[in-house]
């Protein structure tokens, strides 16, 4: 193995590449964890989206937060371009001595090896193994890359740091501002201690392939609203209104709607701590629920579970693969059977039994 070939026995300044989707940023937090006691005196940089940041707000393992520029969401060449030339501006002005790229793009390992950080960590993969010192690769059979937990496929880039323990634990933190926007939102909505929080978590960043039916959540949230006992918050992240509003438009019982605007991922973190109960798609904040312990049904249709598995024994993932999947599509060309396939009797069911007793 050439772990930390040419690297000095205790780097002074790394920068961490971070990942770019939500859930994959929760799945690194053991990673993160052991990275920041692997090396206490280091300076440690995230360099991450903004959004991202949220996700890590309140916790103990960085110093210092970068924000990348977009690049990825513009079609333009010369803006595509000045946003890596930029990003390599603020590798060089961080002096890193060290970088650990948990993102998998090729643009990553580029920035940093042309920002002259001589210590790079990170996969070789999509044709980026020139610009790695050091680092796995990637295992793959007939073309296609191996399904892996996230957390495990983190971890293994620990090997490389000389790192003494591998934690499948995740973690999150609420900052003081995360703590209080969030008991703000809990006062609007007149939710107090003694409420028995029900959260049906509507989208998926990645595409429709992920989504559930909206008339089954509909029915899900009916039927755990029906209790007065219980309160049913409708959950939806950026440009997902029109969802949330389809799914409310179909539900009989009072529902509690909380939009991106409301709820940004810091709180949206805070809301998920305090529910009985998530009901999810395969989706981001699954993984929230599975950091503060809340049991959560969780929905997966299109996408191999084995890349999302975290080992919460308070979680129960509902899948029922047809013939053509799991496909990883972002849109079912067909009639999107693997989420049809699960019913709203499953979820309550699954729900029921995760809580030990009916709940409605």
């Amino acid at each position: 193995m050439d772990r930390l070939k040419n690297v000095p026995l205790n780097p002074q300044r790394i920068v961490v590449r971070c990942p770019n989707w939500i859930g994959d940023a929760v799945m690194a937090t053991p990673f993160l964890s052991e990275l920041r006691e692997t090396y206490p005196n280091a300076e440690i940089t995230f360099m991450l989206r903004e959004y991202v940041k949220e996700v890590y707000s309140g916790a103990p393992w960085a110093d210092k937060y970068v924000i990348t520029k977009n690049k990825q969401r513009t079609k333009f060449l010369k803006r595509r371009l000045n946003s890596i030339v930029e990003n390599i501006q603020m590798l060089k002005n961080g002096n890193y001595d060290l970088a650990v790229l948990l993102s998998n793009s090729f643009e990553s390992a580029f920035e940093a090896k042309t920002a002259g950080i001589p210590n790079r960590i990170g996969y070789r993969r999509n044709g980026r193994g020139f610009l790695i010192t050091s680092g796995p690769k990637a295992v793959r059979r007939s073309g296609v890359y191996e399904p892996v937990s996230m957390i495990d496929y983190y971890n293994e880039l620990g090997k490389y740091l000389g790192f003494k323990k591998f934690s499948q634990d995740m973690t999150l933190f609420l900052s003081p501002e995360d703590e209080c926007k969030t008991n703000a939102v809990m006062n609007q909505f007149g939710i107090d201690e003694s409420s028995n929080l029900i959260g049906l978590n509507l989208g998926a960043a990645f595409g429709s392939s992920k989504l559930w039916k909206p008339e089954y959540f509909a029915q899900v949230g009916d039927y755990f609203a029906r209790n007065p006992k219980n309160k049913v918050m409708l959950l939806a992240g950026p440009n997902e209104d029109i969802i949330l509003d389809k799914i409310s438009a179909m539900m009989q019982y009072p529902k509690i709607k909380l939009t991106s605007d409301l709820v940004p991922i810091g709180v949206l973190k805070g809301i998920i701590r305090r529910l009985s109960l998530l009901i999810t798609n395969d989706t981001g904040p699954r993984h929230f629920a599975s950091s503060f312990g809340i049991p959560s049904v969780v929905l997966i249709g299109a996408t191999n579970p084995r890349w999302t598995t975290n080992n919460d024994s308070k979680q129960i993932v509902l899948m029922k693969v047809p013939v053509c999947g799991p496909c990883h599509l972002r849109n079912c060309p067909m009639n999107h059977q693997c989420m049809r396939n699960i019913k709203p009797a499953d979820v309550v069911q699954a729900a029921e039994k995760l809580l030990g007793s009916p709940i409605a």
